[in-house]
């Protein structure tokens, strides 16, 4: 089995770093603490070099898109790395707020401070100095409280296990008397550092406000596990409802479509990037008359938090426009691929080139020109969806916006 090279600097320093195919991020960055001998407890910014600029690698669905992209197209033999410490962040392990709590008997605790929007490039973006501590403003999962009188925590029980996706487990509970969804999701102890951007980041999260995302409620941890407190949609996922009762009319995808457009416009107008526009993540009500947008910004980097895990690209991979498979900066034109794709998805139950795996799914859309006839679809459409399918599936500069696609006629 070959090696990756990666030619990594720390400082004044310089190590040749060969792991064999396929590398996990965190053999890489355990690798990284040992050959400088950084301790545990200092948060890694590791950068890579492409054409001349570094650029900061945004857990392990970047490092995976870069090792997989280079290997496989023998594009380069060694990837040139940058190693820094973040300092402005505290060692998490130290802090004596984050405690162990019960598998199911959670508390939240409510403390208030500022957030911080995720950034439109993740791949570009500039490295943010705290201006306070990262820890206020968070709710956290502890162990129950013997002061029964402290009207700052509430006591959450999680209820019913309803599903499982790449960031973990999904289970119901009620919170100020609803019922919620909750996710759960694994980290491991190189992922600590991670976990104050994502509670600050829902916080901020928490207070957009729109009929067609769902909403975030709360946030929380335990020593081993993170938890998202989130609207609970009763009718499942877009895609669940097309794979149990079948492929969706063109009027049907016109309504839904509205929908989608209308909530993805919001989350553009707000700078954030859903990143994973896909029938998956796109929720219903219980009479299957309404959908929301989930699964953006915070919620989707539980997939990192776990490093063990390798599969977090792989459910992606069908839905990524060929710009963000070679690397370039996502922003809203990749939504909009992506909801191209879903378009598609909900018209035939699958997303194009799902009969291929995913690596090789991933080198046909990114070496390919992004063309409509490039996707074989077996049923019939409207002229003025394929109007649509070709305003969609081209170059990223050509491509339409969501605005304009709501005052599409297909649309109308």
């Amino acid at each position: 089995m070959d090696n990756v090279n990666f030619r990594t600097h720390y400082e004044h320093e310089e190590a040749l770093i060969s792991l064999r195919y396929p590398v996990l991020y965190r053999d890489l960055t355990r690798e990284i603490r040992k050959v400088f001998e950084i301790e545990s407890k200092l948060k890694l910014i590791v950068h890579y070099e492409s054409d001349e600029t570094k650029r900061p690698l945004n857990g392990p669905d970047d490092f995976d898109l870069l090792v997989h992209f280079h290997f496989n197209l023998k594009q380069h033999f060694t990837i040139r790395l940058y190693i820094s410490i973040d300092s402005s962040v505290p060692n998490l392990e130290d802090s004596s707020r984050w405690r162990v709590s019960g598998k199911e008997n959670i508390t939240r605790t409510k403390t208030k401070d500022r957030f911080i929007i995720e950034d439109l490039d993740p791949l570009k973006a500039p490295r943010i100095e705290s201006v306070s501590d990262p820890l206020i403003n968070s709710y956290f999962i502890e162990e129950n409280s013997s002061n029964e009188s402290d009207s700052d925590e509430e006591s959450i029980k999680l209820l019913k296990f309803i599903g499982k996706g790449g960031f973990g487990s999904v289970y119901t509970a009620f919170h100020d008397g609803k019922l919620v969804a909750v996710k759960k999701g694994e980290f491991d102890a190189d992922a600590e550092e991670d976990t104050s951007d994502i509670l600050n980041e829902i916080e901020f999260l928490s207070d957009l406000r729109h009929p067609n995302i769902v909403k975030y409620i709360a946030c929380g941890k335990d020593d081993t596990n993170i938890y998202i407190f989130m609207e609970y949609m009763e009718g499942g996922s877009i895609a669940q409802y097309v794979k149990l009762r079948g492929n969706l009319t063109e009027t049907e995808v016109q309504k839904y479509s509205a929908q989608i457009l209308s909530g993805l416009d919001y989350l553009h107008k707000n700078n954030i990037i859903h990143r994973d526009i896909k029938g998956s993540n796109m929720l219903l009500d219980q009479l299957k008359l309404n959908v929301k947008l989930s699964d953006f910004g915070a919620a989707r980097k539980l997939a990192t938090l776990d490093r063990s895990r390798t599969d977090n690209l792989v459910g992606t991979t069908y839905w990524m426009s060929p710009e963000v498979i070679r690397g370039c900066a996502a922003g809203p034109e990749n939504d909009v691929w992506a909801f191209g794709v879903t378009l598609i998805e909900m018209l035939t139950g699958s997303p194009p080139f799902k009969e291929l795996d995913p690596l090789p799914a991933m080198f046909k859309i990114a070496s390919t020109e992004p063309n409509f006839n490039n996707f074989k679809i077996n049923i019939r459409i409207s002229s003025t969806l394929i109007n649509l399918f070709e305003l969609i599936f081209v170059p990223q500069n050509n491509r339409i916006r969501v605005s304009s696609i709501l005052i599409h006629g297909w649309l109308s």
